[in-house]
């Protein structure tokens, strides 16, 4: 399963290839890895640094991907949490 959440153009995706697991992809440098930004998970906001965060268009491309089948390890770098 993947997620993605979305603010202000940007974006954070999960992937959750077991129910024990959950991996950040990498973000691409389009926030600095120092600065912070909120998104808005299950009714909570969440903080995460630039290292996680990328354009809404590179995620929505990378979970598109994802479900038509692409192996997630060729959409990108990710990060086990």
């Amino acid at each position: 399963m993947m997620s993605i959440s979305t603010t202000d153009g940007l974006a954070v995706v999960h992937l959750f290839p077991d129910p024990d697991s959950c991996f950040l992809l990498d973000g691409d440098r389009v926030v600095d890895e120092q600065e912070f930004r909120k998104f808005h998970i299950l009714d909570l906001d969440v903080t995460f640094s630039g290292a996680f965060i990328c354009t809404a268009d590179r995620a929505q491309a990378v979970v598109d991907a994802f479900t038509r089948g692409d192996d997630p390890g060729e959409l990108g770098r990710w990060t086990r949490l």
